[in-house]
């Protein structure tokens, strides 16, 4: 899982150099929102990583590291979606 959120957070940085090439403010801003999203989640996902591997044995602790992993892709599935359109469409 912390894995996962690491590499969550390499893709972050490498949408961060783009929208840094992006002139339209509405498309940047959706990006970098969407970047904020992805680094929040990662950090939960390493959280939740950490109780539930000191918790091996509490369901209420797995679960919430599934639901953080979940809701880290969906933050990538975003992101990558936005920052994913053909070149020159901002």
């Amino acid at each position: 899982a912390k894995e996962e959120a690491v590499a969550a957070l390499a893709l972050a940085f490498e949408a961060e150099k783009l929208a840094a090439s992006i002139s339209n403010p509405i498309k940047k801003k959706q990006i970098l929102e969407a970047i904020a999203q992805v680094k929040l989640m990662a950090e939960k996902v390493k959280e939740t990583a950490d109780i539930a591997a000191s918790k091996p044995q509490d369901e209420r602790a797995q679960k919430n590291l599934e639901n953080a992993q979940r809701d880290l892709n969906k933050a990538i599935e975003k992101m990558v979606s936005l920052t994913d359109d053909k070149p020159n469409q901002d």
